[in-house]
């Protein structure tokens, strides 16, 4: 997971709802260059500390940026 950090805690509040976390709804920037070759962007978000067993990863990207090196980010909104 991609987390935001202020003053040793990564969420305000009671950190209950996706809100509350600082990293919730910011923009998300590519490792390195490379092509998209996959995408998931239909998955409902999650409430904190609930599991999508069906669909562990979420909604993700997967990029490929060369020769068997690839990434995978997972669990955006």
């Amino acid at each position: 997971d991609l987390l935001i950090e202020k003053e040793n805690k990564t969420y305000s509040d009671e950190g209950n709802q996706n809100g509350d976390y600082f990293a919730y709804k910011q923009n998300i920037v590519a490792p390195r260059s490379g092509v998209v070759v996959d995408v998931r962007n239909s998955i409902k978000d999650n409430q904190p500390g609930v599991m999508n067993e069906k669909q562990l990863l979420g909604n993700y990207v997967i990029m490929r940026h060369g020769e068997q090196e690839y990434s995978l980010i997972a669990h955006f909104m």
